[in-house]
């Protein structure tokens, strides 16, 4: 669960859309991070395991940098969206 939990719960009250665009940013920020971390390691757990035919080793840093970049750009724009639904929730707030 997310240390901001409890602004959702707040902004959920206010606005549906709002709530749906903080759940997922929340979710793509897990994804991004995850998939930052974890991509790297699968690329060198496909060059080490993989006996046929693995990647040029050029190929394979290559492809490992583009999927890290991917999934910061995922964490990053997710993160994004989760703050403009909070400080969209703060406009209801003060309009109220």
């Amino acid at each position: 669960m997310s240390l901001d939990y409890p602004e959702y719960e707040e902004l959920r009250k206010k606005s549906r859309f709002l709530g749906l665009l903080w759940r997922l940013g929340d979710m793509g920020t897990y994804f991004g991070l995850i998939g930052a971390i974890a991509s790297p390691l699968m690329v060198i757990n496909n060059q080490f395991a993989n006996r046929k035919t693995p990647l040029p080793w050029n190929k394979a840093i290559e492809f490992g940098l583009i999927s890290i970049l991917f999934f910061v750009v995922v964490f990053l724009s997710a993160g994004q969206l989760k703050c403009f639904a909070i400080e969209r929730g703060k406009k209801l707030k003060s309009k109220s």
